[in-house]
């Protein structure tokens, strides 16, 4: 038998899901630093300005299912370098326009199905081939790049204080192509059989005396449920199925996407300095992945009671951003940068890694990338309805409350999907 590599290399596979994790959603992430400028500059609403960003996150859950699917029938290879390419010329594009008819078309349209190629609906069709005992801490490190996708955030308002938005757009999409065409080309591979490998780097023998051992372990999917050669049209006659839907429409659609766009306005509008503001959000994006990197954590106590705790520590950073418009204290934005950020954090991998449990097998990519969808939908509303509240209250209160209790709905539909009752099938 040939020696077992001393590194798995679905390491480099998770390290190249990191980086389109880190550089991608950077890209879109960064909305919230060109959105103040972009507003400055031509004086249209919160609310239309708010909708560039709202069509993004639909036509990138519009994408996401296709995404998936490509992926499950051509590979990733194809796939992620094609999403990279769209996404570095619409970004650096967004350089020239001057209505926000081309900001809808550049940054809503084409950059969306750049960033649902190259996102989390493609790669998250890919990891769980490779990572099965330890798949909940593989989300966990691979979301963590959406945290750390607030680097990238701060280092283009860096752009654009120093050269301006424009060429900011500019260095930004070259930074896409510099950093992602070059890994994907060279590393991606869809299966660890296409290599010659196992899933978590194990050997014939020993994956068949792990899996055996695992069988006993509280994460695995009863017998019965895994036998089920899972399609999407078969998931999607599951209520688990559309409760895991409407959970990421709610917290990850709505609340998050709401959170991105108008929390640098919300911020600037109390009087706090824009160099402060950008410290509180690179804070926010790092305490995202730590807590990502808790997604060992659903794999040690369960994923439902680790998106709980996530859910409950993202209502006290909302609560915190509502404090704060009636109480200006600088306390109230560390707390918030860190209670929201952890909480949103062990939220993602909990739900990507049940969502790989409960509907494994050749066609999860497909089944992952339409659930991708309620994440787009929910980003339509979440992100129009911050600026339509603002355009009509001028604060931000009666938005940040319906965020709470939407997280507090997302809880309650992930609850009952119970991931731990498809485990205990046998």
């Amino acid at each position: 038998m040939s020696k077992k590599p001393k590194i798995f290399y679905g390491w480099i596979i998770l390290a190249i899901s990191f980086a389109a994790m880190a550089i991608a959603y950077g890209a879109r992430n960064s909305f919230s630093v060109f959105y103040v400028v972009i507003l400055d500059e031509f004086g249209w609403s919160r609310a239309s300005t708010a909708g560039i960003f709202s069509l993004n996150v639909v036509v990138y859950g519009i994408t996401a299912p296709f995404a998936g699917a490509l992926v499950d029938r051509f590979g990733p290879k194809k796939v992620l370098l094609t999403g990279a390419i769209i996404l570095a010329l619409a970004t650096a594009l967004c350089s020239m326009v001057n209505t926000i008819a081309h900001f809808y078309l550049l940054f809503g349209l084409v950059g969306a199905i750049g960033n649902g190629l190259t996102g989390y609906p493609a790669n998250a069709a890919v990891l769980p081939h490779w990572f099965v005992r330890r798949r909940g801490m593989a989300f966990g490190i691979f979301t963590s790049g959406f945290g750390l996708s607030f680097l990238t955030v701060s280092l283009v308002q860096y752009f654009i204080t120093k050269f301006g938005w424009r060429m900011s757009f500019i260095l930004l999409g070259i930074l896409v192509a510099v950093i992602l065409l070059p890994l994907i080309a060279l590393f991606s591979h869809h299966r660890p059989q296409d290599i010659g490998l196992f899933p978590d780097g194990t050997r014939p023998l020993e994956k068949v005396k792990r899996s055996s051992d695992c069988a006993k372990g509280p994460m695995v999917v009863g017998e019965e449920w895994a036998s089920i050669n899972w399609s999407l049209r078969k998931a999607m006659g599951t209520y688990q199925f559309w409760f895991l839907f409407f959970a990421t429409f709610c917290i990850f659609g709505f609340v998050e996407n709401l959170v991105v766009v108008h929390q640098v306005a919300l911020m600037r509008d109390v009087g706090f300095s824009t160099t402060f503001v950008t410290s509180i959000v690179l804070l926010w994006g790092i305490m995202i992945a730590l807590g990502n990197l808790g997604g060992f954590l659903s794999d040690k106590i369960g994923r439902e009671k680790t998106f709980a705790i996530g859910c409950l520590a993202s209502i006290l950073g909302l609560f915190m951003l509502l404090l704060l418009e009636q109480s200006h204290d600088s306390w109230i934005l560390y707390l918030y940068a860190v209670s929201f950020g952890l909480g949103m954090g062990m939220t993602g991998p909990a739900l990507g890694a049940a969502s790989a449990d409960m509907f494994q097998g050749r066609h999860f990519g497909s089944i992952n990338g339409f659930l991708a969808l309620g994440f787009g939908l929910g980003g339509i509303i979440g992100p129009w309805f911050g600026g339509f509240v603002f355009d009509t209250t001028k604060n931000y209160s009666t938005a940040l409350i319906v965020a709470i209790l939407v997280t507090c709905v997302a809880f309650t539909l992930f609850w009952i999907a119970a991931p731990r009752k498809i485990r205990k099938l046998t």
